[in-house]
């Protein structure tokens, strides 16, 4: 047998993967931030902020897959960022807490990671690229540097524009954007202390053209252009969206009742595609008549919030989920077809659950959820009715925080007990079997 167990030391929930193509009802609560829409077939790569991770979505939004980053499951990474070029290939921006950031480019017709570019920052804060030569242009800001870095198609630094180039200072930038000449960079930039602002420069010299001031503008999280170069804004302080004509001039806001608005792209030349992020939801909206055209969310999510499953000898998933209102966990079984999943059973435990983490099944249909209790945890036996049939404890030391849970052939258990450091082979009367030992010692173990 072959014991695989996952560590992690920041992480709040595991990522799951299962390859069924589910609809897009099955996401309704993502929690989209930036978004781009490729220019050869209009599908959506949008990231979402619950698990800083890239869904990769059709155009009428529904989920196809999860994009694959090359990053370590053990470290705390920035917020992704996003742009997409011409030809459809895919930047993302990330850094690893105290690691310099990384660009990983993929092609998006198959996934494929085509090349890693290091950058010499730590937090990548905006991500752009021209339209014209492949210029990448990368923003960040901290502590010692806050500038825009300027890197040819093949990664190599080419120019760099530091804060005191800008007037006032640059100070927080937050998004990036080209005209379709690319003599245009558009750079929108976050001040604690006054309003925000939206900088045009040129963009290989860094010479500052224009600054748009707008009492609307406060927190500004996305910006984009028109071909008339009319200027775009989304701003997560005022929940709109800003419209400025090429001078400056205010032409309107679009509400609808946004909350905390991120992304923002073309999804032609008079629709734009938005991120409600904390409205959990997409929104298609007309730019000349400010009709919304499409809201991509539903009203009756089948999951909120999942945070484990596992898989039936049916093909049919057991999956946690809040209640509707949010008030504690449920266990929901979903009957999944290419085109829609239909909750065929709920599990309702109230007044058993705690902090369920962990699920597994055995070859019985048995139900294992490991539930990490403060300071203590146990482990739940239900019936495959939803009858809880036991609590499973160990001795010496307790179960304590245990996350991840499997069974093998014979219906032995393995645990990842967090707490106590260490991975265990226990029976269901909660004699321990086996402690296992690893070289180096384990540090924070997650799931098995």
């Amino acid at each position: 047998m072959v014991l695989i167990i996952l560590i992690l030391s920041m992480l709040t929930f595991p990522i799951l993967s299962i390859d069924i193509h589910y609809p897009s009802r099955l996401l309704s609560y993502w929690t989209p931030a930036n978004i781009v829409i490729s220019p050869i077939n209009q599908h959506i790569f949008m990231v979402d902020m619950s698990f800083n991770r890239i869904l990769h979505l059709s155009p009428e939004a529904i989920y196809i897959s999860t994009l694959n980053l090359p990053i370590e499951q053990s470290k705390l990474y920035s917020p992704l960022k996003l742009t997409i070029d011409l030809a459809g290939y895919l930047y993302v921006a990330t850094g690893a807490y105290s690691s310099l950031a990384m660009i990983y480019k993929y092609r998006t017709t198959d996934h494929q990671l085509i090349k890693n570019i290091s950058l010499s920052l730590y937090v990548p804060t905006a991500l752009t690229i021209s339209p014209i030569n492949g210029d990448i242009y990368v923003a960040t800001t901290d502590t010692k540097d806050t500038s825009i870095y300027v890197l040819n198609k093949n990664g190599e630094q080419i120019n760099k524009f530091n804060a005191s180039k800008f007037s006032p200072p640059l100070s927080q930038p937050t998004a990036l954007t080209m005209d379709k000449t690319a003599e245009r960079l558009y750079v929108a930039d976050r001040n604690d202390t006054t309003t925000g602002r939206i900088f045009v420069i040129n963009s290989q010299t860094g010479r500052q053209l224009q600054v748009y001031i707008n009492s609307n503008i406060y927190r500004p999280t996305a910006v984009i252009v028109d071909v008339n170069l009319n200027v775009y804004v989304s701003d997560m302080a005022t929940n709109c969206i800003i419209a400025l004509t090429s001078n400056g001039t205010f032409i309107r806001t679009y509400t609808n009742s946004l909350y905390n608005p991120q992304g923002l792209t073309f999804a032609s030349y008079t629709s734009l595609l938005l991120s409600d992020t904390l409205n959990n939801r997409l929104v298609l909206f007309d730019v000349v008549s400010a009709k919304v055209l499409q809201i991509y969310s539903s009203p009756d999510p089948v999951l909120i919030a999942p945070r484990f499953v596992a898989l039936l000898n049916s093909g049919d998933i057991y999956v946690n989920s809040l209640t509707d209102d949010i008030g504690y966990n449920i266990l929901k079984r979903l009957t999944i077809t290419n085109s829609s999943a239909n909750v065929t059973q709920i599990i309702n435990p109230k007044h058993h659950f705690d902090f369920p983490v962990g699920l597994a099944l055995d070859t019985k249909n048995q139900i294992y959820v490991t539930d990490s209790n403060i300071p203590y945890g146990y482990i739940h036996m239900f019936a495959s009715n939803g009858t809880e049939l036991d609590r499973i404890y160990t001795n010496n030391p307790p179960l304590k925080n245990p996350h991840g849970i499997a069974t093998d052939l014979h219906g032995n258990l393995y645990v990842a007990d967090s707490g106590n450091v260490r991975v265990i082979k226990l029976l269901i009367n909660g004699t321990i079997i086996q402690n296992y030992q690893t070289t180096p010692p384990l540090q924070y173990v997650y799931d098995v």
